[in-house]
């Protein structure tokens, strides 16, 4: 950024909510910055007044909101970033979550990512790295974003959103390094001991192990470990409950699942709720030692299936 030496175009991969649409718009701003000092931009310029106001004309955003980027979404993006600069020293474009392009829009992309505006810089963001296109892989340059530390996630919301220091530190726990996962579950948009409730709940019902895959379709690595430690967690309580009844609340990892560990505890198996923990200590083990994961999922989920079969008499088949 000092030397304005950047390459024309880059790939922002990471778990969602670490910052990479943050950090897109950030170095877009510097690059657009008519006065930068030190690699940054001076946040006063006339480039980074349009930037406040959100109406710079030599910058395009493709951020939908729907499951899928059409083509003809892309064209309208990459017309925007071929028009003549009228501000700045750069053109920039910033598409995000560029996974969901179709393959017509894919295709479509792949010409300005292969040819690019003079003085144009084209910045891509993904959660999901492993479903771009070679092609595209290929020809950009792949910057990877990792999940923050607990004390980071912790640190953002005491400062910047002003909890308090347990909350935010119960928080920071559930939300896997991700300060926009983190937000969502102080607002209420998203529950992870819920979600582990229910697919405990799911995996209790269901017969066919199959039926457990989309659960796990979506997440990164180390969100899927980190499930499944909330979920061990919880049948660590069931034991509990199943010692102690109600007695020493406050012993329980999570107070929230209190009444849901107290009623399982009143229907299973220890043995049984035993020999699942020692199963998701197996699996996360596994996971950490980089196991292909969706072998030893469908491993895990299939003994786990069959304890359950055997703790409750059933002559069902996997």
């Amino acid at each position: 950024m000092r030397t304005r030496r950047v390459a024309h175009a880059y790939l922002f991969s990471g778990p969602p909510g670490v910052g990479k649409r943050t950090f897109a718009l950030e170095l877009a701003k510097t690059l657009c910055c008519l006065a930068p000092r030190d690699g940054e931009s001076c946040g006063q310029c006339k480039s980074c007044r349009l930037f406040a106001t959100q109406s710079h004309p030599d910058l395009a955003i493709l951020s939908p909101s729907s499951d899928s980027i059409k083509i003809d979404q892309v064209r309208e993006f990459t017309r925007s970033l071929n028009l003549k600069k009228s501000v700045s020293e750069f053109k920039v474009g910033i598409l995000v979550g560029v996974e969901k392009l179709t393959e017509e829009a894919s295709n479509c992309l792949l010409k300005t990512v292969e040819e690019p505006p003079p003085e144009g810089v084209l910045i891509l963001t993904t959660s999901r790295l492993y479903s771009v296109l070679p092609t595209i892989l290929s020809r950009v340059q792949l910057v990877e974003f990792v999940p923050l530390s607990g004390e980071e996630v912790k640190r953002y919301l005491v400062e910047k959103e002003h909890l308090k220091e347990e909350e935010a530190q119960r928080i920071a726990f559930l939300a896997t390094g991700s300060i926009g996962r983190a937000l969502e579950i102080w607002r209420g948009k998203e529950n992870p001991l819920q979600k582990v409730l229910d697919f405990w709940k799911f995996l209790k019902e269901k017969r066919c192990i199959t039926s457990c895959g989309p659960w796990f379709e979506t997440m990164e690595l180390h969100e899927m470990i980190h499930f499944l430690s909330l979920l061990e967690s919880y049948l660590r309580d069931v034991l509990l409950g199943m010692a102690m009844g109600r007695k020493n609340e406050e012993l329980f990892f999570q107070r929230e699942w209190l009444e849901d560990a107290l009623e399982d505890a009143k229907i299973l198996n220890p043995a049984l709720v035993t020999r699942v923990i020692r199963l998701i200590e197996e699996l996360i083990e596994d996971l950490s030692l980089y196991v292909q994961s969706d072998v030893a999922l469908v491993d895990f989920l299939g003994k786990v299936r069959g304890e359950m079969d055997h703790a409750m008499g059933s002559r069902n088949t996997i």
